[in-house]
C-alpha cells in the first residue's frame, strides 16, 4: 500500500486501517455488478446489437456460453463481454437457444432488434435446421448470421495430405526433446547455449493456440543444424531420435518444412490482424480481401525468386514439389468459406464508400 501512495504515506495509513469482513466486501462487489447491469440495461434502450457467442470447456469439464455484445454508444461502438453462462447438461442447439434467450430476457433485450449473430464453427452453433443459428432466424428471418472470421481463417490454412504428416512429425519431435524427459530437455538447453545457437529452447504448438505453429516452425528452422549434432549423439540410445535425426537430413522433407515455415508467418500476419477490439466487418473482410491478393503474388514468387521465402529459398537442392498448387488450394479454401461474406461484398462496400457506388 505504501507504494502506492508514496508522497502521502498518511493516505496510505489511512486506507490500511479500513477494514472491511468477507461479507462487506461481497456484498460491494454485488453492489458494482448490479449497477453495472443497470447501467447497460440504460445505454440498450430502443438500440440494434450484434451478439457473438462462443462456447468452450474450463477446467472441471463444464462447458461455458461466452456472450459478447456490440451496441452504438456515444456516436462509436462498444462491445464487452455480456455473459458467461454455464452449461451443465448437454450443448445443443436447443440448450444453447434457451441459455441466449434467458440472458436477452435478463437484460431486457428484444430479438428483433438483433442486427447480427456470430458463432464459432460447431454444429450446434451454425446448424440451419438444429442449430442455435437457424433456431434464431426462425424467429427473425432476416437476422444476419456469421461464422467467426478468425476461426474460418484458420480453417482455410488447414494442411492436405501431403504436408499434415510431416507438420505432425516435426510437433512429435518437439515434444520428445521438451516434453517427454526433463533430462533430455535440460540436456539439449545446455547443448544449445554451449553451441551458442541463436536459440536455447524449443516453442511447443498448441492446436487452441493458433499461431504457435508457425512460431514453433520459426525456432526449428533456425537452430536446425544444432538440433541434427544433438539427435546425433542421442540416436545412438533412441529409435526416435535416430527417426527424427534421419528427418532433419532428408533434403526433400527440409525443403517442405522450409515452406511451412516462410507460409505460416504470413498466415500468422493474417491471424493477428483480424484480432482486436472495435474492428468493424468491413474492416475485416477488407484485410481478408487484401490477402486473397497477396497469395496471387505468393503463387507468382514461389515459382520465381522466391522473395516471400527466404528459408526455401536457402534450399538448394530442388524437388518436384508444386507449391503453387498448395497455395492455389489455401486460395480455393478461401474462396468457398468466405462465400457467405462475398455475397455481401456489394453491401459492406456501399457502407464504407457511400459515394464511390452508383445509386
Amino acid at each position: 500500500m505504501e507504494e502506492m501512495f508514496l508522497d502521502q504515506p498518511s493516505l496510505a495509513r489511512s486506507v490500511e486501517s479500513i477494514l472491511f469482513s468477507r461479507q462487506t466486501v461481497t456484498r460491494r462487489i454485488d453492489d458494482i455488478s448490479s449497477q453495472q447491469v443497470i447501467d447497460l440495461k440504460s445505454e440498450l434502450v430502443g438500440k440494434n446489437y450484434s451478439i457473438a457467442v462462443d462456447e468452450a470447456t474450463d477446467i472441471l469439464d463444464i462447458a461455458q456460453l461466452a456472450v459478447f455484445i456490440r451496441y452504438e454508444h456515444e456516436g462509436g461502438f462498444k462491445e464487452q463481454l455480456h455473459d458467461l453462462v454455464p452449461l451443465h447438461e448437454k450443448t445443443t442447439g436447443e440448450r444453447l437457444e434457451e441459455s441466449l434467450m434467458a440472458v436477452l430476457a435478463s437484460y431486457e433485450l428484444d430479438i428483433n432488434e438483433m442486427i447480427s449473430l456470430t458463432t464459432d464453427g460447431a454444429p450446434a452453433m451454425v446448424g440451419t435446421v438444429n442449430g442455435l443459428a437457424g433456431r434464431l432466424r426462425s424467429k427473425k428471418p432476416n437476422l444476419l448470421t456469421l461464422h467467426c472470421i478468425i476461426h474460418v481463417s484458420v480453417l482455410c490454412a488447414k494442411l492436405d495430405s501431403e504436408f499434415s504428416p510431416l507438420m505432425d512429425s516435426v510437433i512429435k519431435m518437439i515434444n520428445y526433446l521438451k516434453s517427454q524427459s526433463a533430462l533430455r530437455h535440460r540436456q539439449l538447453r545446455l547443448f544449445l547455449q554451449e553451441c551458442h545457437a541463436e536459440y536455447d529452447e524449443l516453442l511447443t504448438h498448441n492446436n487452441v493456440r493458433w499461431i504457435s505453429k508457425g512460431k514453433s516452425l520459426q525456432r526449428i528452422w533456425a537452430i536446425r543444424h544444432h538440433l541434427i549434432e544433438f539427435l546425433a549423439t542421442v540416436g545412438n540410445r533412441t529409435t526416435q531420435a535416430a527417426h527424427y535425426h534421419e528427418m532433419l537430413m532428408d533434403d526433400k522433407k527440409m525443403e517442405k518444412i522450409a515452406f511451412l515455415t516462410d507460409m505460416f508467418p504470413h498466415l500468422n500476419d493474417l491471424n493477428l490482424q483480424l484480432q482486436g477490439e472495435g474492428k468493424s466487418i468491413i474492416a475485416l473482410w477488407s484485410t481478408v480481401r487484401a490477402f486473397k491478393m497477396k497469395l496471387d503474388v505468393f503463387v507468382a514468387d514461389v515459382a520465381g525468386e522466391r522473395h516471400h521465402f527466404p528459408a526455401l529459398q536457402s534450399c538448394t537442392q530442388g524437388t518436384d514439389v508444386n507449391y503453387q498448387s498448395m497455395l492455389q488450394a489455401i486460395k480455393s479454401e478461401f474462396n468457398n468459406r468466405f462465400a457467405h461474406l462475398m455475397t455481401l461484398s456489394d453491401l459492406l462496400q456501399l457502407i464504407a464508400s457511400p459515394n464511390s457506388c452508383g445509386s
